[in-house]
């Protein structure tokens, strides 16, 4: 889901689609890696859908109504995806993650650190949204990786620009209150320590950007606890 559209886990460990399904017979959800200022103005743009088959419960065909709506912009391509979990779970994650890579980029550590950051915290989304019903291949799609690149890298990143404040030294409450926009991954962040507890799973990069924002930890010493974790087999 582009940056400006994201709650999903901002709040609480539920994700989006629970919530409004309590509600509702029937939703669609849509996601693109795509800075969601620019792409109104893109000359190109693909769009991810999850099947309708895992949240349509009535089979009204919401998701095709709304594909419709997008085959009629040609700029838009569509992408099905066959899961919702991993897109829900992978565009809420990859905005923490983004502020882990601004800290990077703010304490000019170098490229070498950048992406070994973030392949781990990339590893970390895959552990814990796999935990969470997710399939590897939509981690590994348009709006996992396509979607973390480009929020981890870009200058218009509002969540990258969060953690490049801070690790240039800004403290956080100087920074939310400079902004007129919303930078999700700040709210996202307390989710992740409870969910990483709730599924078992180890997340050193994504809790370390939540106890920052908790001013339990400050990114200098973050890095140095980083450095000097275990070595533990690629998976």
């Amino acid at each position: 889901m582009p940056e400006a559209a994201e709650f999903g886990c901002c709040v609480s460990s539920a994700q989006m689609a629970e919530v409004l399904l309590a509600t509702m017979a029937c939703i669609a959800l849509i996601n693109s890696a795509s800075v969601w200022m620019r792409a109104t103005r893109s000359t190109g743009l693909d769009v991810l859908m999850p099947d309708e088959s895992a949240r349509d419960t009535e089979g009204d065909g919401a998701t095709e109504v709304v594909a419709d709506c997008l085959e009629s912009n040609t700029k838009l391509s569509r992408v099905l995806a066959p899961r919702v979990a991993g897109v829900e779970i992978a565009g809420a994650l990859k905005n923490v993650l983004a502020i882990a890579a601004g800290i990077v980029e703010g304490m000019r550590l170098g490229n070498n650190c950048m992406a070994a950051l973030v392949a781990q915290g990339c590893s970390e989304i895959r552990w814990l949204a796999t935990k969470m019903g997710a399939k590897p291949t939509t981690l590994a799609g348009l709006s996992g990786s396509g979607d973390i690149m480009l929020t981890c890298f870009v200058n218009l990143s509002r969540n990258r620009n969060v953690g490049m404040r801070l690790g240039s030294g800004e403290k956080l409450d100087k920074i939310m209150n400079s902004m007129n926009q919303v930078a999700e991954g700040v709210s996202t962040a307390g989710a992740v320590i409870a969910l990483a507890q709730k599924y078992h799973v180890k997340m050193p990069v994504l809790t370390a950007v939540a106890r920052i924002i908790d001013n339990e930890l400050t990114p200098k010493r973050a890095v140095m606890e980083l450095m000097n974790l275990p070595q533990v087999e690629e998976v």
